[in-house]
């Protein structure tokens, strides 16, 4: 994880694009880190507001919080950009 995260910022240090902002976001949930995966998707959704996987990633992240309301918001925009994506309707069920 470390050398991936070392890649990652330094991928964001040469060129920030929301791809590479929402990968290390990945990263940092796949670590339990959540708070900090949230920053990434945060980051990369400020770049590319019609980012589903962003609004998805981070509803994800948000669920293992128990912050089932931005959960719930997150999904949904995922929902309204990607339609056919048909975990964010099974995660915002969830939540």
């Amino acid at each position: 994880f470390e050398l991936a995260k070392k890649d990652f910022e330094k991928s964001i240090s040469i060129q920030e694009d929301h791809s590479n902002l929402n990968n290390l976001g990945i990263l940092y949930d796949k670590q339990g880190k959540h708070n900090e995966a949230i920053e990434f998707y945060t980051k990369s959704l400020n770049l590319k507001e019609d980012n589903s996987n962003g609004y998805y990633n981070r509803a994800l992240a948000n669920y293992y919080l128990k912050r089932f309301e931005k959960a719930v918001e997150d999904n949904s925009k995922t929902i309204n950009l990607e339609p056919n994506r048909a975990w964010a309707y099974y995660n915002r069920a969830l939540c």
